[in-house]
Order: structure tokens, then sequence, then C-alpha cells
């Protein structure tokens, strides 16, 4: 089934370690026959925006996309 713009975008949200304030939030969003995924990591009580990490482009798939923004928010961490 090919993706439709109105199926997008979508929240994935990343909890970190227990008892964290923040969490981490991938938006997915697709775009003219590609993914993208922007990257923020939230204040978990109020959903507010901490920091903006990334906005990465030109995926091919949606899984694409999120495992992405996963390995960019872990690389993120260990810096």
């Amino acid at each position: 089934m090919k993706p439709s713009a109105y199926d997008y975008p979508k929240d994935f949200f990343i909890p970190f370690e227990k008892g964290s304030y923040k969490e981490g939030r991938l938006i997915i969003n697709f775009h003219e026959q590609a993914f993208s995924v922007e990257i923020d990591i939230l204040q978990k009580d109020s959903r507010k925006i901490f920091y903006h990490v990334a906005l990465m482009t030109s995926f091919e798939s949606e899984h694409e996309a999120i495992e992405a923004g996963i390995f960019k928010l872990k690389s993120f961490f260990a810096n």
C-alpha cells in the first residue's frame, strides 16, 4: 500500500532512564515520495521541546526513518 500524506505526521515517544524528566520524540512525515524524521528531546510532564536534535530527510520507508531517528538520538547521548 502506498503511503498517503493524510496518514502523517506520526509521533513516537521514546522513554529514557527510569526517573528521567525527559523523553525522546520522533515525528515521521511523508513528503513527495520520501519520508523524514524530526528528532526532539521533550520535558516529560509538559511535552515541551527541551532540545531539537535534528531533522533528517529522504528515507525510502517509514521503518528506515524510525531506525535512523533512534540511532541519531542514541548517538546524541553518546557524545
